[in-house]
């Protein structure tokens, strides 16, 4: 079955599963710690015939928990922030970087959303833009919304936005052309 397959990792604290209709491809992306996973870089799986495999690239994004993901229309990952604890100290990312189907790129930004941890994040197909909501920014719950498209991070200014929570559920629903939010403690 699929989930005793499950075993040939050891899952992080974050783990992100996706699913692309354009490549009919499954994925797992596993975070972890170092004080507590055995993984030393983020790693990247593929279910292909019930069977897990990790996937190679020659980039990887460094080891952390606490990150944003999500996978676009054409099937490509992006990944946000997070942390990961470090020789008794705790180190906050605000790189981004996206999964083509052969090699991670860290994509360069003049304006981001800073050091932040346990965002969500939702990618819109019928606007070609990424949403990342909340999270701790610096340390401190946020409920800032910013949108990534055309290769520009732009913070959105909202008439209304949800309550401070963590952590939640963010999607976007193809039918509707919404995204909802959902959970989370406040």
């Amino acid at each position: 079955s699929l989930f005793s397959q499950a075993q040939k990792f050891k899952a992080g604290y974050t783990v992100r599963l996706f699913y692309s209709s354009v490549k009919n491809q499954t994925l797992l992306l596993n975070g972890g710690d170092e004080k507590i996973s055995k993984n030393k870089e983020m790693e990247l799986w593929i279910l292909k015939k019930n069977r897990w495999s990790k996937i190679k690239s020659p980039t990887t994004p460094p080891l952390r928990n606490g990150y944003a993901a999500t996978m676009d229309d054409k099937g490509y990952i992006f990944l946000y922030g997070g942390q990961i604890n470090r020789n008794d100290s705790t180190v906050f990312y605000n790189d981004f970087w996206r999964w083509d189907g052969k090699d991670w790129t860290k994509l360069t930004q003049d304006y981001n959303p800073g050091n932040r941890m346990y965002s969500l994040m939702a990618y819109d197909n019928s606007k070609s833009a990424l949403y990342m909501f909340g999270g701790l920014v610096n340390e401190r719950e946020s409920n800032d919304t910013w949108m990534y498209k055309s290769g520009q991070w732009e913070k959105m200014e909202l008439p209304i936005s949800p309550e401070k929570r963590l952590p939640g559920a963010l999607l976007y629903d193809e039918r509707r052309k919404k995204i909802y939010l959902y959970g989370g403690l406040t």
